[in-house]
């Protein structure tokens, strides 16, 4: 069952908020540190969920110039610890078809933040693969999806064996960020906050912080309305990170 993958997320995300804490007495903290922590935040969120998964996977709004470039994405999004490829492109879909209907697996309508965070989805294992039917035919897709967590557990694992910090700064705290504030997108650009550049039947709104924070993903009125796109900057000071990258590596 493929909902039943949410359990090892969850889990994954509670163990990472937790140890983000305890472990801070621990670490060794410095500024290069740091700086590894948002490169690691930027290859999982910004290559592997938002360049990999929802912009060429979920929408095909555009094509990598070179081939490996998709895999390379999708490594980025599986040591993120937010699960396969074909479940995120499932769920999003789905999003995308039933948005703010009893029948989006994440309306915040019908969803708490809480449960947003950890994966209390609206959706069956059949409405997710329905809609993820192309993207399992890709053999690269098909064995991340199979083997993720196996795959994420080893490279935390050479973390470990690397160091503390390693562990701490390259996966513990930009697998978190990453999935809280994928949540947060989710969750508060459905919400009456921000504002609308498209009239929409929908509640998707324009967030800038939440854009600037994710690669401008929180452009969320701009998306909804022209999903199709690879950016979501339509004002000129509307800046989308992952657009911009995806300008220069597309064919």
């Amino acid at each position: 069952m493929l909902t039943s993958r949410f359990t090892s997320i969850r889990l994954l995300l509670a163990i990472n908020i937790i140890a983000s804490v305890v472990l801070i007495p621990m670490i060794n903290a410095s500024w290069l540190w740091v700086l590894v922590a948002i490169f690691m935040y930027a290859c999982m969120n910004g290559l592997g969920i938002i360049v990999g998964n929802h912009r060429y996977w979920t929408h095909k709004s555009f094509e990598f110039k070179y081939s490996w470039m998709k895999y390379l994405c999708g490594v980025c999004s599986v040591i993120s610890g937010t699960g396969s490829t074909i479940g995120w492109v499932g769920i999003h879909r789905n999003h995308h078809v039933k948005v703010d209907s009893v029948k989006d697996p994440h309306s915040p309508k019908y969803i708490n933040l809480f449960n947003m965070l950890f994966l209390k989805y609206n959706i069956s294992s059949n409405d997710l693969l329905r809609r993820c039917t192309d993207i399992a035919k890709d053999k690269f897709m098909k064995f991340t999806h199979q083997y993720w967590l196996p795959c994420v557990l080893s490279y935390i694992t050479v973390l470990s064996f690397i160091s503390l910090e390693a562990l701490y700064f390259m996966f513990i705290i930009p697998s978190m960020v990453t999935m809280i504030l994928q949540s947060f997108t989710n969750y508060f650009c459905h919400k009456d906050l921000g504002y609308k550049n498209f009239t929409s039947d929908d509640k998707s709104k324009n967030i800038w912080w939440l854009a600037y924070l994710n690669f401008g993903e929180g452009w969320h009125n701009n998306h909804h309305c022209q999903p199709l796109k690879y950016s979501n900057k339509v004002k000129w000071w509307e800046l989308d990170l992952a657009g911009s990258l995806i300008s220069g590596i597309k064919k």
